[in-house]
């Protein structure tokens, strides 16, 4: 058979005769900090010619502690690549285990030709600190709820602890309370200011005041409760913490409601009442089991203290505060 005007095409692609592709896992590396964790780099030849490679490494972009080697045994010298065939190099990632949830790093890996070294390729494989995520919320008693104090009138006041357990700094994405019977919109207070964002480094602890206003026209006795419920993280990563605070209207109280301490220390703090019309209250210290042996107990102002009971004066019908400081000995329980 004779073809005539017949046409053909033909496709023609030019390969390099050497070229490499440098992949990492196809998921970015997280290690536990404390811990060690294998790292498969594969090593491709993309080119058309078998030859001999050098693998290098640069682990200069990794956080101080970090430690990335090939895994003993391993060789990175005239490795033999052929096209289209993977060749896997193994390294060991080790992690310290005060590595933070939020560090990153990668490491670089070259390969160059043994016979002209003017021809090489670089990637970068990175590496992550697995993070986690935990999150307290306490009271005084170390569950989540707290008892809080006010006299009518003025602000009513309870204690929160909130920790971070995880191993990288938090922020809080969210700080909610529920209504209260009382009215008005609780607050965070840190001693100086209202707070309305936490930042946490990893572990650290951080003692707070609730503060809600209490209506003048409360009765004694009474009681209003909310619950703040704190988030960190975002989308799938968020947690959230709840907490009870219950607030009962009083003619006195300490302020602060809580002190966390240890012995061998001396704190300062407030004891707030209405005074009645004579301008004088005593309270007996040694009934209230708090005048225990050893421990120390001066007035500054506002009134005094004979044989463990104090006595408060000032103008009859009106607010007053007795600064208080107590000293806490080494040896007390």
């Amino acid at each position: 058979a004779v073809c005539i005007n017949c046409r053909a095409n033909a496709s023609l692609t030019i390969v390099e005769p050497y070229a490499v592709l440098i992949q990492g896992p196809e998921v970015v590396s997280r290690i536990e900090p404390g811990t060690s964790d294998s790292i498969q780099v594969t090593i491709t030849a993309t080119g058309s010619r078998t030859a001999n490679w050098n693998i290098t490494y640069d682990t200069s972009n990794l956080p101080n502690g970090w430690n990335v080697a090939p895994e003993a045994g391993t060789n990175l010298q005239d490795v033999e690549l052929s096209p289209a065939v993977p060749v896997e190099i193994p390294f060991i990632a080790s992690l310290p285990s005060d590595a933070l949830g939020d560090e990153d790093g990668y490491i670089e890996i070259t390969a160059t030709l043994v016979s002209d070294s003017s021809v090489q390729t670089t990637s970068w494989i990175p590496i992550e600190a697995l993070r986690t995520r935990g999150l307290s919320l306490v009271g005084p008693t170390g569950i989540a709820s707290s008892e809080g104090y006010g006299i009518p009138g003025h602000k009513a006041e309870t204690y929160v602890l909130i920790e971070n357990l995880g191993n990288a700094v938090e922020t809080t994405t969210s700080i909610d309370w529920t209504s209260t019977s009382w009215g008005g919109t609780p607050v965070l207070n840190d001693g100086t200011t209202n707070v309305y964002s936490i930042t946490l480094q990893p572990g650290e602890l951080k003692e707070l005041t609730i503060l809600l206003d209490v209506p003048i026209s409360t009765s004694l006795g009474s009681s209003s409760s909310t619950t703040l419920t704190t988030c960190i993280g975002s989308g799938d990563d968020t947690l959230c913490r709840s907490l009870d605070a219950n607030f009962t209207a009083v003619g006195a109280h300490a302020s602060p409601t809580h002190i966390r301490t240890v012995p061998a220390t001396t704190h300062q703090f407030e004891f707030l009442m209405n005074l009645p019309q004579s301008g004088t209250l005593n309270w007996d210290l040694n009934q209230a089991n708090i005048a225990l042996p050893n421990w120390q107990w001066n007035v500054s102002s506002g009134g005094s203290i004979q044989n463990g009971v104090l006595t408060a004066t000032g103008v009859g019908n009106s607010l007053h505060t007795v600064e208080l400081e107590v000293y806490i000995p080494p040896n007390a329980p």
